[in-house]
């Protein structure tokens, strides 16, 4: 019994089931206490349901779990077939009907059971008679990782697709990681250990993927070497790629890559080929026979056919897949584009987080400040990292988190960033700047001006306690921020007004600051940053300007009110909560735009 579960509810649901469908079965049977545990589960109430399969020998269970109707009903099949004698069949002859994320009626508890035991009597009946076998092939990796018995997983970094090809593996104590070469290899697990692994402590060593151009069955995974060889029978560079492993005699862990594409997408697993084993004070199986260094080919191929074989899960962690499982057409043009962000502040950290986690491949922080304290309400980072660089420190974490990508910090101004690297700036694909403050981008956006060949920018930024927010690109030289803002660089009409002073003072020279929590500067963030993937996948080729409008209870709390300037001349936000675009227009009496002409 579920600690805290209404009790009644319960014995209701279980009531009327038994009322309006049980009785409905002519035969059925309660289960015997001793019968519940054959299902490996615990269970409250049970029936055995006669009469529903096109077979003598089966029959259905419904079995009710201790937290029914919250949770769902199973349907078991007895007596129980073995593990992957059919697809669907989990352990103790429970069957799988239903995903976890898929609708399910609680206060229906008829319903939700009646719909359980029609779904098991159609799926054990095709089993039966033959059909539905092809689910083994479009759910490839759940059945695979079910059968895999090694302990240690293998992560893979590589292109999930064909030919059959050799590829690089590291194994360490605790993790295998293979890759498409040793670049990128090496890359991944310096991001992952957040530091460089050391040069006698990176070994890679070859092993093969092999494409199957078929899906496999259950009843084809390979239990040993004769049959991982039947699998590749067919196609000659797979077969050639496995019989160079088998007769690598300095290679004591052979691993094998296996991808295969189901109708459902990509699958990969993998096998450990184990050395077979010889009998005690008896020679070495593999070698005995008096050859003259190592047995033939022929012969030493055929000694290996008994040799056992562990399948093994494989994650992956490619960025096809981890940034969209496979179904994300801007990873391909996101992992080739490379983004500068000067201020890795409050709203800056936060952007560069969701760079990262849209799988942008190259980004390079531009910091020179420490973490303080009471930065980190509102930053990325945490206690940890307080008195030490913010774009270090986030890069490290970036890393550890998304080993495949390039995050790069430096802990200088942007300003002496430029100067020795202003070919990153005109190279990048794009640069963003979230400083805040108008002294060091009143500079910035001077030097952009001087440069035609700088990157597009983006300024973001928020207005006093984040109740309105601001990403402006320029995808060229025809207008600038100062286009935009006054000589003290606020926008000239900006969305909200106010009485007085905004900043809060702290016992401290200079310690004024903008009082607002991190779920109020969570919108501006996410304008900024889904501005900055638009324009890197060519969705935006303009220069525009987005602006969130804060919701107008919390711009009233906080004492302000909507400019009316500001709604004259765009719209009335009404109550707040939406986002607004305009385009962009240089300004003929910019000072900014006639000191570069």
């Amino acid at each position: 019994m579920v600690a805290g579960l209404p009790d009644k509810q319960r014995l209701t649901a279980i009531a009327s089931v038994e009322s309006e469908v049980i009785s409905n079965f002519q035969g059925a049977r309660p289960l015997r206490d001793s019968e519940f545990a054959a299902h490996g589960k615990q269970f409250s109430a049970g029936w055995q349901l006669p009469g529903l399969l096109k077979s003598d020998k089966h029959q259905l269970r419904l079995l009710l779990p201790e937290s029914f109707p919250f949770a769902r009903s199973r349907v078991a099949v007895y007596p129980m077939e073995p593990m992957f004698t059919w697809p669907h069949l989990e352990e103790g002859g429970l069957l799988c009907l239903a995903p976890d994320e898929a609708p399910h009626l609680p206060g229906n508890a008829v319903a939700t059971v009646v719909l359980a035991i029609n779904r098991a009597q159609s799926l054990v009946n095709d089993c039966l008679e033959g059909r539905g076998f092809s689910q083994f092939e479009d759910e490839f990796v759940s059945y695979w990782n079910r059968w895999a018995k090694a302990e240690q997983p293998v992560r893979s970094l590589c292109q999930p697709d064909g030919p059959s090809r050799h590829v690089r593996a590291w194994y360490g104590k605790a993790i295998t990681v293979v890759a498409e070469d040793d670049t990128s290899l090496r890359a991944w697990l310096d991001g992952f250990f957040g530091e460089k692994v050391s040069a006698e402590n990176f070994t890679p060593r070859e092993v093969p993927f092999i494409w199957l151009e078929k899906v496999p069955r259950p009843a084809e995974y390979p239990t040993n070497v004769g049959a991982l060889l039947r699998l590749v029978q067919s196609d000659s560079q797979s077969k050639a790629l496995l019989e160079k492993l088998l007769l690598d005699q300095g290679v004591s862990n052979k691993t094998i890559l296996f991808g295969c594409r189901t109708r459902q997408g990509v699958g990969l697993g993998a096998v450990r080929i184990l050395k077979p084993q010889s009998h005690r004070g008896a020679a070495d199986p593999l070698t005995k026979g008096g050859f003259r260094g190592a047995p033939p080919k022929p012969i030493l191929l055929a000694r290996y056919s008994a040799a056992p074989v562990v399948g093994a899960k494989v994650i992956r962690c490619d960025p096809a897949w981890v940034h969209g499982r496979d179904h994300n057409p801007a990873v391909g043009t996101l992992s080739t584009k490379s983004v500068v962000v000067f201020g890795i502040g409050s709203v800056g950290s936060p952007v560069v987080t969701l760079l990262a986690k849209s799988g942008v491949g190259k980004i390079t922080l531009v910091d020179p400040q420490t973490l303080d304290s009471e930065n980190t309400s509102r930053h990325e980072l945490g206690a940890n990292s307080v008195e030490k660089g913010k774009a270090a420190q986030l890069a490290t974490s970036l890393r550890q988190r998304f080993p495949h990508l390039v995050v790069q910090a430096e802990g200088k101004s942007w300003r002496e960033f430029s100067l020795v690297n202003l070919e990153k700036l005109t190279s990048a694909d794009l640069v963003i700047s979230t400083m805040g403050s108008w002294s060091l981008e009143s500079e910035l956006n001077a030097t952009v001006l001087k440069h035609p060949s700088f990157a597009p920018i983006i300024y973001g930024w928020t207005e006093p306690h984040a109740t309105a927010g601001h990403a402006v690109v320029f995808m060229d030289r025809s207008a600038c921020l100062r286009c935009l803002t006054d000589d003290s660089g606020d926008l000239r009409t900006p969305v909200t007004s106010w009485n007085g002073d905004t900043t809060k003072q702290i016992p401290a020279c200079g310690g004024s600051f903008q009082a607002y929590g991190a779920v109020e500067l969570e919108h501006t963030i996410a304008v900024i940053a889904e501005l900055a993937l638009d324009v890197l996948t060519g969705r935006v080729q303009t220069s525009s300007h987005r602006t969130w409008l804060g919701r107008r209870q919390v711009l009233g709390q906080a004492g302000g009110d909507w400019n009316p300037g500001w709604v004259q001349a765009n719209v009335d936000p009404g109550d707040g909560g939406r986002i607004i675009e305009v385009s962009i227009s240089g300004d003929p009496q910019c000072p900014a735009c006639k000191a570069k002409a």
